[in-house]
């Protein structure tokens, strides 16, 4: 193996783990009996567990992508939003 071919190897490898720990945080949220779903941001939906469907009623697949306030309607999403206040302090609102 040539010296421009090592580094290809190792980052597949570290890619592999990467994906199997996403598997295993995947398997976790997905288990919670709590909704739980991630936002990019501009605070699209990224990831909407099973719990997240029943509490809002929609289905993953209709909340990915979705801007977080339109499925959530909260109603303080406009005034004072209680995600981009725990991002923009960096600690939880709980």
């Amino acid at each position: 193996m040539s010296d421009a071919e090592k580094p290809i190897f190792l980052n597949i490898g570290k890619t592999k783990d990467a994906l199997s720990d996403f598997a295993f945080y995947r398997f976790i949220i997905d288990s919670l009996p709590a909704a739980v779903l991630t936002v990019n941001s501009k605070f699209e939906i990224t990831s909407f567990n099973p719990w997240a469907e029943q509490v809002t009623g929609y289905s993953a697949e209709e909340a990915l992508g979705h801007y977080c306030g339109d499925i959530l309607q909260g109603g303080m999403c406009k005034l004072h939003c209680p995600l981009k206040t725990a991002i923009d302090r960096q600690h939880p609102i709980v």
